[in-house]
């Protein structure tokens, strides 16, 4: 660290937030900027000194410069040793502000916000870890944020009808004014989830493989359903569009007939008893469940997102009776100490937990 110091640890210094899951050919990466603090950069200058100064003595160790014996030596590397240590110290002290450019208004200036990210961890992990928690930068982004967009200040896009996945993630990197997706990947949970709300048509979109050229129709439409697979390619769509384009797919159908109604064989003319529809063939899903792990340290999102997207619509199905149980499960190698233990167990005594309690492994 002290040797990259030397020439950038006293300017604020560009840092790449991590990029996890794409490669450097499909994807870009935001820019922000670590500031020193003032009051901490005057012991940053005293550790990188003392470094540049014990790293030219072992420099000028040998019998053309210092004449240093083999003790001297070694006594030298070890002083260069625990000033490199130092000044990765001071360096995690001292930069400890992110500046993040924004642009609240498409049309207005370019602004100037500022975090704090101290804590452990390298610069660029810090501040990643603080504009995640700032709700800055996305780790994860829901259907229903990005059909806003697209409905708002991103609307010229599909306004053909659909926008592809690599011209969306172009978009969403350039313009200060829209949000900030930590990489590639996240973009495309996103789109994978976009048409399996059961509110798709207002809150999410449809996805397609690609589109015919001469019919204008979608292929591979998703919608009420998980995509598949989402590429670069695939297509971000419209809801009406695709909702028009599954109507006409439903007329061109052949219509069941209806119990006891003679069939006509299309081929032949030929006319034919009409099979009863049996409870079976009719049969439908009556019970749904699922297990979701959240984040502790961002339990109110992580459950308020939950809860917005599968139980608020259940529950609002007439009829439907719904039950959250929630589980924790905590280890520690160390153990709990006592009085953890003991204030965990009132507390969940007075909440009336079902089953609960301490054990050894």
């Amino acid at each position: 660290m002290p040797r990259a110091a030397t020439s950038g640890a006293l300017s604020a210094a560009a840092t790449l937030l991590d990029q996890k899951g794409t490669g450097a050919r499909d994807q870009r990466n935001m820019v922000v900027f670590m500031a020193a603090d003032q009051r901490r950069l005057e012991d940053l200058r005293h550790a990188v000194a003392e470094f540049l100064a014990w790293q030219s003595i072992n420099d000028d160790a040998g019998a053309d410069g210092l004449n240093l014996d083999p003790q001297q030596a070694r006594q030298a590397a070890t002083r260069r040793d625990e000033a490199d240590r130092a000044t990765d110290l001071r360096m995690t002290e001292t930069y400890q502000w992110v500046l993040v450019p924004s642009q609240p208004d498409p049309n207005g200036p370019v602004a100037w916000d500022h975090y704090r990210a101290d804590g452990e961890g390298a610069p660029a992990e810090r501040a990643s870890r603080r504009l995640i928690n700032e709700g800055v930068l996305y780790a994860d982004f829901a259907p229903s944020l990005l059909r806003r967009r697209l409905d708002g200040v991103l609307a010229p896009l599909w306004g053909a009808g659909a926008v592809d996945l690599t011209r969306l993630w172009d978009v969403l990197c350039r313009y200060l004014y829209l949000p900030r997706l930590r990489d590639q990947e996240v973009l495309r949970a996103c789109v994978t989830a976009g048409p399996a709300s059961l509110t798709w048509q207002q809150d999410g979109f449809a996805v397609a493989d690609s589109v015919d050229s001469e019919t204008g129709r979608y292929r591979g439409l998703v919608t009420g359903a998980m995509a598949p697979v989402v590429t670069p390619a695939t297509l971000v769509v419209r809801p009406d569009v695709a909702e028009a384009q599954r109507q006409a797919d439903a007329e061109t159908q052949p219509q069941p007939a209806a119990v006891g109604q003679p069939v006509v064989d299309p081929t032949s003319g030929d006319t034919g008893e009409a099979v009863a529809v049996t409870e079976a063939t009719a049969k439908r899903p009556t019970r749904f469940y699922g297990v979701a792990t959240l984040d502790a340290e961002r339990l109110n999102r992580d459950f308020a997102k939950l809860s917005q997207e599968i139980v608020v619509p259940l529950t609002g199905l007439l009829g439907t009776a719904v039950t959250v149980v929630v589980e924790i499960v905590a280890t520690r190698q160390e153990g709990f100490e006592e009085h953890t233990v003991r204030t965990i167990s009132e507390n969940a005594n007075a909440l009336r937990l079902g089953a609960h309690g301490f054990e050894e492994k």
